[in-house]
């Protein structure tokens, strides 16, 4: 681009077909003196005016390796603002705050607490996949905790293991 310094580039898609370049002018500058930066995109084709002069600048495999980098850091930001979310929300629990935890323990203990079997399902799964109740031999115990209904019921069967 004309005027303006390479800066990166990536892939924007998952057949790796399209590539976005970012640029930087060395002329203009915004209200605040900064530089502008401008997004091109481009099919990522070997006969493509564009995609050639970007290789100049760039190799595939550093293409790839921003791509991913890229994408790791999007999924850190969506998974930051989940939980921020969820805690807002008081769906999520610091296990680190003991008062928080205890009070939500005792919140599920109750007998008159009422979850969906959903719930109560994914809970069971996540405690068939700790070491301690994956590599019991106790059939028994492993059958009793399938067939538990609530929350209670649940924790007393795992904690039998």
């Amino acid at each position: 681009m004309e005027n303006h310094d390479f800066v990166t580039a990536r892939f924007t898609n998952n057949d790796r077909s399209t590539v976005m370049a970012r640029w930087k002018s060395k002329t203009e500058t915004d209200k605040d003196g900064e530089p502008i930066y401008r997004n091109e995109n481009m099919l990522a084709d070997p006969n493509n005016v564009l995609y050639q002069n970007i290789l100049k600048h760039i190799t595939v495999d550093k293409l790839h390796e921003n791509t991913i980098n890229w994408a790791r850091a999007e999924r850190e930001g969506y998974e930051a603002i989940v939980e921020n979310i969820a805690k807002n929300a008081g769906d999520f629990i610091d296990v680190s705050d003991d008062t928080k935890f205890a009070e939500k323990l005792m919140k599920v203990m109750d007998p008159e607490y009422q979850t969906d079997n959903e719930t109560i399902f994914k809970f069971k799964l996540a405690l068939f996949e700790t070491p301690k109740i994956k590599e019991s031999k106790s059939r028994s115990l492993k059958a009793k905790l399938r067939k538990a209904q609530s929350y209670r019921e649940i924790i007393e069967v795992a904690l039998e293991f």
